[in-house]
């Protein structure tokens, strides 16, 4: 049976069912934070190293004095998935949620605009890159190079789905002072911690 090769997994597509054979996925950034409604966070160290990018690659770009227990203020956040979990279909079946396209960085805007749900249908042996957990249950997984934003994620069924490995991700905050952004920040329980989060 012939193969469709796309530039970041081998598939297959198996009487109407799409078979993943192998994965080795770019990262992924998402533009949102994870779960439900705006977080907040305060200092927990007294300097904060910023980046000029969401990376721990990129070049330092300022390292902020702040005291410990004051608000830390940002404007833009990042979520970039290093390395997808992989999930194995162990019956066949589909996986509902909303195509969201062939992308590496997902915009709040695009996430928002996506499609209605449909089903995907899955064959055994199928492998589910999980991105990122979303809230309330859902989660972005990538099929065949689209991003699919699924309604329920699959690692919570364990009689359908088998969890090989989790995904390995960092979430990055721009952090605003005096008025103007400074720099990317990890988002590191030593360096700052989550307070309430506003809806």
């Amino acid at each position: 049976m012939p193969c469709l090769f796309h530039p970041w997994s081998a598939r297959c597509v198996l009487g109407g069912a799409l078979l993943l054979l192998q994965t080795q996925s770019a990262p992924f950034v998402f533009d949102l934070w994870p779960g439900e409604g705006r977080p907040s966070f305060t200092a927990r160290a007294a300097t904060l190293e910023l980046r000029q990018e969401p990376s721990t690659a990129a070049p330092v770009a300022t390292r902020l004095a702040v005291s410990v227990g004051s608000a830390v203020r940002f404007d833009e956040t990042r979520v970039r998935t290093v390395r997808p979990g992989r999930v194995v279909v162990l019956a066949a079946g589909s996986l509902r949620g909303r195509d969201l396209g062939a992308t590496d960085h997902l915009t709040a805007d695009a996430y928002y605009a996506g499609g209605e749900p449909r089903d995907f249908p899955l064959a055994p042996g199928a492998v589910i890159e999980h991105l990122q957990d979303r809230a309330e249950g859902t989660c972005l997984v990538r099929l065949a190079g689209r991003v699919v934003d699924a309604e329920s994620c699959p690692t919570f069924d364990e009689t359908k789905y088998r969890v090989e490995s989790p995904p390995a991700v960092e979430w990055w905050i721009r952090v605003v002072s005096a008025g103007r952004p400074q720099g990317w920040l990890l988002v590191d329980p030593a360096v700052v911690r989550q307070g309430r989060r506003s809806f």
